[in-house]
């Protein structure tokens, strides 16, 4: 007797997980449009922000990566292979006036967004371009600048976190950078 109502659980709890798994693989196709539409949201939202901030005649776009060079460096063109020294702000478009940062390497800009950590080292990075481990977007808006360059990245989620939510940044979020590119080495 006993033996049959633990077979019974046992069929009922594969039953059960084989009904998930088609609500989980049912949902999942939902979300291939859903985030094509969002990635799309994300776009119109960084083209109205440029449009509100009255950046229009600076910015130029690159596939879906939006810069604004608003310091012009003296060097040469930066290349896959670079090795580039950098501070960075990074940010969240949160809607079509703000952007709010998240992370940095410049201190002060830490203290005045309260993301300040005493454990945090302030100090500029080096990335390999085209390595760098960083948002794809990062990587493909440092071919857009040149050595000496300062200036502002905009792109969508795919180019970012995608659908992941990580850390303060939200699953699906147009993400803004501000580059202040310091040496490049060849």
């Amino acid at each position: 007797m006993q033996f049959k109502k633990v077979m019974r659980f046992f069929r009922y709890t594969a039953l059960a997980a084989t009904f998930a798994c088609v609500v989980g693989a049912l949902s999942s196709c939902g979300k291939e449009e859903t985030q094509t539409n969002s990635i799309e949201a994300q776009n119109a939202l960084i083209a109205s922000f440029i449009k509100i901030t009255k950046l229009t005649d600076s910015v130029q776009k690159s596939g879906d990566i939006w810069f604004n060079r608003f310091k012009k460096g003296a060097g040469s063109a930066i290349q896959v292979g670079n090795k580039v020294t950098l501070h960075y702000v990074l940010s969240v478009v949160e809607n079509s006036t703000t952007l709010r940062p998240f992370n940095t390497s410049i201190e002060s800009v830490a203290k005045a967004n309260s993301l300040d950590n005493p454990f945090a080292k302030y100090d500029p990075i080096t990335v390999v371009v085209g390595k760098s481990g960083l948002p794809k977007g990062f990587d493909q808006g440092l071919l857009s600048l040149f050595d000496g360059d300062a200036a502002q990245l905009l792109f969508p989620s795919s180019y970012a976190y995608g659908g992941s939510a990580i850390g303060a940044v939200p699953a699906n979020s147009a993400v803004g950078v501000r580059i202040y590119i310091l040496k490049v080495e060849r």
